[in-house]
């Protein structure tokens, strides 16, 4: 072989290891993003403490107020699509009909008390047949109905005797007729938005909504989401939406940002009045004037007449302070929290913006899980935004921490010489509206005849 020859196959057998060497740098990078992505990208974390069992809880307040709830997101409602969700005290079955609209209802069938969320079926578009026995019934009325022709079908009413197994009765006794006519499941009213399914929960059936949650569709264009973490929490429901109103607590519970250093410590400013304050602007004006511009912004957005006096307004300040320096200002919140279920956290920071989605399905009288869905600036990294929503999950366990083994002040006591204990004092009279009814309705729920 000649001279030139050698030369001509070396110089093509170094470039071909050369390609194959960026091939293989490429896969691999394509893959660690690949894996880096599925972890990151939408993230989600669970902080599940263990049920710390009995707690004497002294007197409460009812165990859960009036108000719209998440029950769904519209991505797991899928046509023709059957779930059951116990909120709020509140049994349901929701589905989404062959005509893509979401309906719910009182989940049991009063034909043998079925729960039509386990194993019931879409039918005739808007209906649910019940599991057990095919009875149906209509999502647009919650009327039992026969057939296709979604005809009210009328049947006979019949009640046990309550003096059954306190003394001997014969068979007639037994169960006796009360009455004939239609029959009519209880109907939530239900909003779809922003990828949500909100469901009015009040302890009357026939109350109507006197609020509607925040439509942010504008933010979800501007803003990547992110993931959602959860925090499940064992206490009275109104010790969660307390910590807006609840302005103290920060200095004690909240001062450090990780969990296995001092190095990073919070200082935070926290302020809350109602919706309907007339001198809400000057109460929750900024110093900062680029900061004070976006929360008017979303004062004229969001609040007006008819929805103001069911919205607790809170600005918050979240200032770092890293190895003992001074703090420097990171970030300012503006909350709004939407009667007793819905919090929207609008977060303004010279580095980014973000919005958390705070929604909370009261599964027990105390048992709850609390849910933060992080929208967020597209250009965070991915791996950052992940670490924030694990770094707010631990925060609310901090808190947590603390509900999950305290009593009910239902005699509280206020060190009125301070604005703190006075903020707390508005925010729990404001809150006490969310309550009508619900006494009487828990004392149904607890009701047994036998």
């Amino acid at each position: 072989m000649s001279l030139s020859s050698s030369l001509i196959i070396s110089y093509f057998t170094t470039d071909l290891a050369f390609i194959n060497t960026k091939s293989l740098i490429a896969l691999v990078f394509v893959l660690l993003y690949s894996l880096y992505y599925a972890k990151f990208r939408i993230f989600y974390y669970a902080h599940i403490p263990e049920n710390p069992g009995f707690i004497s809880r002294g007197k409460i307040l009812p165990a859960h107020p009036n108000g719209w709830f998440v029950i769904s997101t519209t991505q797991e409602l899928k046509l023709l699509h059957v779930k059951a969700v116990t909120q709020s005290g509140h049994n349901i079955v929701l589905f989404r009909g062959e005509d893509g609209v979401a309906y719910a209802l009182s989940a049991f069938c009063p034909h043998s008390g079925a729960n039509l969320g386990i194993g019931g079926t879409v039918k005739h578009s808007s209906c649910i047949q019940c599991p057990f026995h095919g009875w149906l019934f209509d999502g647009k009325t919650g009327n039992l109905v026969a057939g296709n022709t979604l005809t009210p079908r009328k049947v006979e009413f019949y009640t046990y005797n309550e003096k059954l197994g306190t003394c001997k009765l014969n068979p007639q006794e037994i169960l006796t007729k009360t009455g004939d006519g239609l029959v009519n499941l209880s109907k939530y009213p239900l909003l779809e938005q922003n990828g949500y399914i909100y469901a009015w929960l009040h302890a009357d059936p026939k109350a109507k909504p006197t609020y509607e949650p925040l439509e942010f569709t504008d933010i979800q264009q501007r803003l990547v989401y992110k993931g959602v973490s959860l925090n499940r929490v064992y206490s009275h429901c109104q010790d969660i939406p307390e910590n807006g109103g609840d302005i103290r607590h920060f200095i004690y519970v909240h001062s450090y940002l990780l969990p296995f250093t001092k190095l990073f410590g919070a200082k935070w400013d926290a302020k809350w009045c109602r919706g309907d304050d007339p001198e809400l602007r000057q109460k929750m004006k900024h110093k900062i004037p680029w900061v004070d511009q976006h929360k008017q912004k979303l004062f004229d957005k969001y609040l007006n007449k008819n929805n103001a006096g069911n919205i607790g307004v809170m600005s918050l300040d979240m200032n770092s302070i890293i190895a003992g320096l001074a703090p420097k200002f990171f970030f300012n919140a503006t909350v709004f929290q939407v009667g007793p279920g819905l919090v929207y956290l609008f977060l303004i920071s010279p580095y980014y913006e973000a919005l958390f989605f705070q929604h909370t399905t009261s599964k027990e009288k105390f048992e709850h899980d609390v849910f933060h869905e992080l929208y967020a600036s597209w250009y965070i990294p991915h791996c950052l935004t992940a670490g924030i929503l694990r770094l707010e999950a631990m925060q609310v366990s901090n808190d947590a921490a603390i509900w999950n083994k305290k009593s009910f002040a239902a005699q509280p006591m206020y060190a009125t010489d301070g604005d703190a204990d006075m903020t707390i004092l508005n925010w729990r009279r404001w809150f006490g509206q969310f309550y009508e009814g619900c006494a009487k309705k828990d004392q149904e729920r607890e009701k047994y005849t036998w």
